[in-house]
């Protein structure tokens, strides 16, 4: 429809484009760190003959690398690692202007 490639410029505009990197920051953030939680939730209940601290281990675990996954992405997409410049088309979705 906008004829734009879903690539990282089309998430990494959001965070470019005053305010809606206060929408999808912890949009992107919660959205990966929840994906590992609910992986370690599943396997915390295909433990269940293990000891309490080997199912406990096995959500923390996974939600403690999410939770690095998550920041990792969130500030790559905001351009703290490297310089992003997000093509104008990108940004326009959300009506910016140069």
């Amino acid at each position: 429809m906008l004829n734009l490639d879903t690539n990282f410029y089309f998430a990494a505009a959001g965070f470019h484009v005053s305010p809606f990197q206060f929408f999808f920051a912890p949009y992107y953030f919660l959205g990966v760190l929840v994906l590992f939680t609910h992986f370690g939730c599943a396997l915390y209940w295909q433990l269940q003959a293990r000891s309490r601290s080997a199912r406990v281990l096995a959500v923390v675990l996974p939600a403690g690398i999410g939770f690095v996954v998550s920041l990792l992405i969130v500030l790559s997409l905001a351009g703290v690692f490297y310089p992003v410049q997000v093509p104008p088309e990108y940004k326009a979705t959300y009506g910016w202007r140069p």
